[in-house]
């Protein structure tokens, strides 16, 4: 650019000095007009290449302000990818402890309600025979004491005795079959409170495997039926409000009457089961199958979740 410059400027001396060289009334010459200019052009290019190389300093602060700025991104972009993969990391360690915490609770919680039942089966297995004895040797007795009557008509003192005591004998055996017949089924839990207890996986190859359960008046209030298959069972003014029966099988199950508001029964099968006079306020039944169910006089109304219901039969 200088050397451009001085170019232009000898140039512009020749011509100056090739023409005429006559002052005006000032004074003032041709020659120092051109210095003048020469002057002007020197201090403009002095301006210019101060003002170039504050550009380039400038730009050079920005060159490096955006490398920073480019590194800091980085660095932000590779330690949230870091918190991410770290995140990630630990929220599917704790879902696995989780599950796996889950899994040995459920099969401790199934083998004490097995141990529990098998006790309880013992102890009725042993009630009942020991009744059936007991009957065994009262009719024996009963027999024994007809036999003694029959040789003992003389005395009457005797016979009415034994008469008597054949009577008691008798009311004995209508009260030992009485009991016998009153003797609670291994599957009826009526009237027992199970509340908040988990009884999932019933009957479905993973946990307790009963006749259909009759869990009729029993307080059920925020257990879990979930993953079982509880066909046939009866749950007829039961208290299952806040219960939840997740992927269940409720085949012509009966829950007349029950109590069954904000309850979660999502993706359950409910074919021809009995919903007749129960509370189903707020209820999910989110994909479930209602197909052939009663709901005669039910109270379905308040806010229940019954999204893409199978139905076919009207319900």
């Amino acid at each position: 650019m200088q050397m451009k410059t001085l170019g232009l400027t000898l140039m512009m001396l020749s011509a100056a000095l090739a023409g005429c060289t006559t002052g005006d009334e000032t004074g003032t010459t041709d020659m120092d007009l051109l210095e003048a200019k020469i002057n002007d052009l020197e201090n403009s290019q002095s301006d210019l290449e101060v003002n170039n190389a504050e550009q380039e300093q400038t730009n050079e602060d920005l060159l490096a302000s955006i490398s920073l700025i480019e590194s800091a991104n980085m660095q932000a972009i590779q330690s949230l990818e870091s918190d991410y993969q770290q995140s990630l990391a630990d929220l599917e360690s704790s879902y696995i402890i989780a599950i796996e915490s889950l899994i040995l609770a459920n099969s401790q919680t199934l083998d004490e309600i097995n141990e529990t039942n098998a006790a309880a089966f013992d102890d009725l297995l042993l009630s009942l025979n020991s009744l059936q004895t007991n009957l065994q040797n009262s009719q024996y007795s009963i027999d024994q004491i007809s036999l003694i009557v029959d040789d003992l008509d003389e005395d009457e003192d005797i016979v009415i005795m034994l008469q008597n005591l054949q009577a008691s004998l008798q009311s004995s055996i209508y009260d030992l079959e009485n009991r016998l017949n009153n003797t609670r089924a291994m599957n009826d839990f009526s009237y027992l409170d199970f509340q908040g207890s988990e009884l999932f996986n019933i009957n479905n190859g993973l946990g307790w495997q009963i006749a259909p359960p009759i869990f009729d008046f029993a307080n059920l209030k925020n257990a879990s039926l979930s993953y079982s298959n509880l066909s046939d069972a009866s749950f007829v003014n039961a208290n299952l409000v806040g219960s939840d029966g997740l992927f269940s099988t409720f085949h012509r199950t009966d829950f007349t009457s029950a109590q069954m508001s904000s309850g979660i029964f999502r993706q359950s099968d409910f074919t021809d089961a009995q919903f007749v006079g129960a509370q189903l306020t707020a209820t999910e039944f989110r994909y479930s199958d209602m197909s052939g169910v009663n709901l005669t006089n039910a109270w379905i109304y308040g806010g229940g979740d019954w999204l893409m219901v199978i139905s076919r039969m009207p319900i």
